[in-house]
């Protein structure tokens, strides 16, 4: 309802603002055990926690913000990056973990409880080669996205998967020529958005249909310009993407 703000300083300190004619400090939620201080924080969906990720990208903490305030809720380990994002219920979280001895293909993503503290599913790791680099989260919650390489020197055919959140089983595929920084839902969850190295964005349905494909495919200009990232309106109507101009973000 943007009536509050959240920072995460290098101190190790996470502090909610009350946004008013001046800012007023409401809490102050100390992580100061992650000595290599917060490098990510979010409010939960319904504005009742606050999530928060150490430096060092190893655990990620869920506060309370009700009515006795200042409660850490959640603990979670996190290993690597992206950490984590809040389911849209609000009550569970999901992060990257690791499965086995192989970091690179053995990451997995678990879905947590936040009234029990308990992991209800993981997804992966992939059975084969998958070094995943982002991933976001239906606003239903049925589905999790991944993006990244499928091959170890660039992106593949399977360098985006999508899963089902409540079975665990693969919905569909999309390929990219070269690695995918950014997934993206649209606000209805009806599509998806994908940023790749390569300078294109793909846009599929529900079932991974291909709707439209953004940028260069071809030419002397294919590559020029590599997205970092990729975002929908609010309305769902428009796409923008970020870029990489030979190292330079724009």
């Amino acid at each position: 309802d943007s009536k509050r703000l959240v920072t995460g300083g290098s101190d190790g300190t996470a502090k909610v603002w009350e946004i008013g004619p001046q800012f007023q400090e409401q809490w102050s939620l100390s992580a100061q055990e992650t000595s290599s201080g917060l490098v990510g924080v979010a409010f939960s969906p319904d504005g009742t926690r606050v999530m928060a990720g150490d430096a060092g990208i190893t655990a990620v903490k869920v506060w309370d913000l009700g009515p006795t305030g200042n409660a850490e809720w959640a603990n979670l380990p996190a290993a690597g990056r992206p950490a984590a994002e809040f389911m849209p219920d609000g009550r569970g979280v999901v992060t990257t973990s690791s499965q086995g001895a192989d970091f690179e293909t053995g990451r997995a993503l678990t879905i947590w409880d936040l009234q029990t503290g308990r992991d209800l599913r993981t997804i992966g790791p992939a059975t084969d080669f998958l070094r995943f680099l982002a991933f976001d989260v239906s606003p239903d919650g049925e589905s999790i996205a991944l993006g990244g390489k499928s091959v170890k020197d660039f992106g593949g055919a399977s360098a985006v998967r999508a899963w089902d959140a409540s079975t665990g089983e693969e919905i569909y595929r999309i390929g990219h020529r070269l690695d995918v920084n950014e997934v993206a839902y649209s606000p209805d969850g009806e599509y998806l958005a994908t940023a790749s190295y390569d300078g294109t964005a793909k846009i599929v349905d529900r079932s991974g249909r291909l709707i439209q494909v953004l940028g260069e495919t071809s030419g002397p200009s294919f590559g020029e310009f590599n997205f970092s990232d990729v975002a929908f309106s609010f309305d769902g109507r428009r796409v923008a993407t970020a870029q990489e101009l030979y190292g330079q973000r724009f």
